[in-house]
């Protein structure tokens, strides 16, 4: 009798057991459902909205370009905008040259991009053929 009393007596206690491992493994479950909904939202706010505000930013200052706006284009062009049509633009990038350049190759304006300071100064690039003219000597 001792042996069915203490096998009754642990029937609770399995069900309440068995009920906390079922509880844990929902959790489990569910943890392994939300974490690849997590990890899209992160990805989102980390890279999919900071583009979309810097492609909004861009189309504002794109709209905003009037003839006589100096700009810089996107192969580092800076110029002035002298006609400006809904897909192209005219830039005058030196005196008497004029390019046909696509509107969204315009990077920003001139007076956006970052100038630098007065107390740093641009490495000179060396002249080709300057190695040849040091040996020659």
């Amino acid at each position: 009798m001792a042996g069915q009393d203490g096998a009754a007596g642990s029937g609770p206690s399995n069900t309440v057991r068995s009920s906390v491992l079922r509880a844990k493994g929902l959790l489990t479950r569910a943890m392994y459902l939300l974490l690849p909904l997590v990890l899209l939202a992160l990805c989102w706010v980390a890279l999919i909205r900071p583009q979309q505000q810097r492609v909004r930013r861009q189309r504002t200052m794109l709209r905003t370009i009037e003839p006589g706006d100096e700009v810089v284009l996107a192969g580092g062009l800076v110029g002035t905008v002298r006609e400006l049509g809904d897909a192209r633009a005219q830039v005058e990038v030196a005196p008497g040259v004029v390019v046909t350049v696509l509107v969204p190759a315009i990077q920003s304006l001139a007076h956006d991009a970052v100038a630098p300071t007065a107390g740093s100064q641009t490495p000179e690039a060396p002249r080709l053929g300057a190695h040849r003219d040091e040996d020659e000597s």
